[in-house]
């Protein structure tokens, strides 16, 4: 089950330090972008970058490393949805797994961010994944991450969610990293669009648009979405390297 376009988010990171160099990598992509057809990039930079890189982009569209769950008040050091919106941004990565980790982000806490990205009209990319590559009990953790995020948000918002299978132990900055296999992100989305099904229904559950995000390249991508019934991708490091993440692009309609 294939949506129109494919879905390319490119998350930046905390990457570069200087806003010269980001907004080269910009203008380098969306050059090499320009005559793609059939798919849909969005690139992700820092919060300081969102205003300059907006300039340059016509072919890509702009979302958003985070966001906050309120659209305005005393929350200092926070971004709102409604900021983002009026800066232009179209996607907003969630519940990524760093931010998981470091900054003890919850499943309830990435309920709340959801619903105020669909209140902005925003579109989410909500990551869930598994820490450590156990057969046995990666159903269950993504089950519960799933109940815990979607958890009241009504079935007519489902649709404009994308979900992101982001299996830690398949990221390259992690220090143990195993490279993840087509088979094994068909297994786990297949999974997933079951767990969809009992959460919501059938219809739901076959159009939810499902990336995948673990160590994706130029190499590697057009496995991920053929045989591993991926609808896009998550990307990462590839993604700070123009040629590569063009390439990683071009090979989805080669």
């Amino acid at each position: 089950m294939y949506m129109k376009k494919t879905l390319i988010v490119a998350n930046w990171k905390m990457y570069p330090l200087d806003e010269d160099v980001a907004v080269e990598l910009a203008t380098k992509v969306e050059q090499g972008i320009k005559n793609v057809e059939g798919v849909e990039v969005a690139l992700c930079p820092p919060f300081v970058y969102l205003i300059e890189i907006k300039k340059h982009l016509a072919k890509a569209s702009l979302g958003a490393q985070n966001t906050f769950w309120e659209q305005e008040g005393a929350y200092t050091g926070e971004i709102s949805p409604a900021m983002l919106k009026k800066l232009g941004c179209s996607y907003v990565i969630l519940g990524h797994s760093e931010r998981k980790n470091f900054l003890g982000e919850t499943p309830e806490m990435i309920n709340q961010k959801v619903r105020a990205v669909l209140a902005a009209k925003l579109i989410p990319v909500v990551c869930i994944g598994e820490k450590k590559r156990l057969k046995g009990a990666i159903r269950a953790e993504l089950e519960w991450q799933m109940k815990g995020i979607f958890k009241d948000i009504p079935s007519s918002a489902i649709s404009k969610i994308v979900l992101a299978y982001e299996p830690e132990w398949a990221i390259s900055s992690q220090v143990h990293a195993q490279p993840a296999t087509p088979q094994d992100c068909k297994e786990t989305i297949s999974f997933m669009r079951d767990a969809l099904k009992g959460l919501w229904d059938e219809t739901i559950a076959k159009n939810m648009t499902i990336l995948y995000g673990g160590s994706v390249n130029s190499s590697n991508i057009k496995e991920f979405l053929l045989e591993g019934n991926a609808q896009g991708a998550l990307v990462g490091f590839a993604s700070l390297e123009a040629e590569e993440f063009i390439k990683l692009v071009g090979n989805l309609i080669k």
